[in-house]
């Protein structure tokens, strides 16, 4: 029987809103926060996830994820990349082939399309998966190091919904509206913290979104 070695998990940001110039600049919705507080209930479960290393785009609404993720996965380290931002596959897949090996579980915190044609990728067999917003989607490989990582080289264990149902996560809901202020807040100072800004080209001028 085949050993997995390690684990990866990558997740898609919560629903984010609109209204503001910059595509880079969108905020999680109200929505979008409670879906991700879900998933921090949902990762808690003795199927969850258990990240030992977190990797996340320099956008505000991945930045903010994070933040609502820190205070279940206190005390692992937490890298924000740039060249994560609406990242394609080739990009997504350099990071994860540059990753420590004393790293065994990482998340990567990014976005559409990128993350479900990596999660393709990796898989053993074509998955054609779909990553709504604050899914996850936890892979094992089958590799003695990151840097031997190779298209196919992993399996699809599981798929983390951050779907918000009306009758079982109205209180997640409301929680994810309540706690809005505080986590905008948190991921400010982070994003304040010596951030560089993506370059003008990776920006755009006008409200002329990319779907993620």
């Amino acid at each position: 029987m085949e050993c997995f070695k390690r684990h990866i998990y990558l997740m898609r940001h919560g629903s984010a809103g609109f209204g503001v110039k910059s595509d880079f600049d969108r905020k999680l919705t109200a929505v979008g926060q409670a879906e991700v507080r879900h998933q921090v209930d949902r990762f808690q479960q003795p199927d969850g996830i258990r990240p030992d290393c977190i990797f996340c785009s320099t956008a505000t609404r991945t930045r903010q994820t994070a933040a609502i993720l820190s205070h279940l996965f206190q005390g692992i380290p937490v890298y924000f990349r740039e060249t994560l931002y609406l990242a394609p596959t080739y990009r997504i897949m350099d990071l994860v082939r540059a990753i420590d090996d004393i790293f065994y579980r990482p998340l990567i915190i990014g976005h559409n399309p990128g993350l479900e044609q990596m999660a393709d990728l990796l898989n053993h067999k074509p998955a054609h998966i779909t990553l709504f917003p604050a899914d996850c989607v936890s892979l094992s490989l089958s590799v003695p190091t990151w840097a031997s990582v190779r298209p196919g080289s992993g399996q699809i264990q599981q798929i983390f919904s951050g779907k918000i149902t009306c009758e079982t996560d109205q209180a997640v809901l409301e929680q994810g509206k309540r706690g809005i202020h505080d986590c905008q807040e948190k991921a400010k100072k982070s994003i304040c913290s010596g951030r560089k800004r993506v370059s003008a080209g990776a920006k755009t001028a006008g409200t002329n979104y990319p779907k993620d």
